[in-house]
């Protein structure tokens, strides 16, 4: 039993062992300071066909007053040309892929990387040369993403972007030297 699982109270006497809470979870334990933790795989997220260069959790949303509520909602984005949005199934609990879009384009060389607008309303990739493609949920009682008309201007592959903290802008920088405000 480690010191910090000893210390949380986090263990119960049976018989002549004890059961911690580590007991049940397989997985190496890393140490951080005087914390302990222990990793383990919950769930494997199986849908894209090539590799996978940005996972993203959704944003926080803000709720009247000082509260938040924090989406449970992964995006991925991938060289298979695809971004897909992951969610719990409501009955087992298991991650599914619950929304997918991507660009049929054979000119697309796949995603780098993909972000969420800090509403979680609207979704933005950025492509191996360089382009933008965004999607935005236009549904009202269900989602509907749809593309979008996108900024330009780089000539080199963009290295980062990121969204305003309104998420009306959003700025990027590429290996062309030159950084845009769209």
């Amino acid at each position: 039993m480690t010191s910090e699982a000893a210390s949380s109270g986090s263990s119960v006497q049976l018989g002549k062992g004890t059961i911690e809470m580590t007991s049940y979870i397989e997985g190496p334990l890393f140490v951080a300071g005087s914390t302990s933790y222990q990793v383990s795989l919950e769930s494997l997220l199986v849908g894209h066909n090539d590799w996978v260069y940005s996972v993203e959790w959704q944003p926080p949303i803000l709720l009247t007053g000082d509260g938040a509520h924090q989406p449970m909602s992964i995006l991925s984005a991938s060289m298979d040309k695809m971004m897909m949005i992951w969610r719990p199934e409501k009955n087992t609990g298991l991650w599914i892929n619950s929304v997918t879009v991507g660009e049929l384009s054979h000119s697309a060389l796949g995603f780098y990387g993909g972000h969420w607008q800090p509403d979680g309303r609207s979704i933005l990739a950025h492509g191996y040369g360089g382009s933008f493609h965004m999607w935005r949920d236009v549904g009202l009682d269900s989602e509907n993403w749809q593309p979008q008309i996108v900024p330009s201007g780089h000539f080199a592959p963009v290295s980062d972007l990121t969204w305003a903290r309104s998420g009306q802008y959003l700025l990027s920088v590429s290996h062309d030297q030159a950084s845009s405000s769209t």
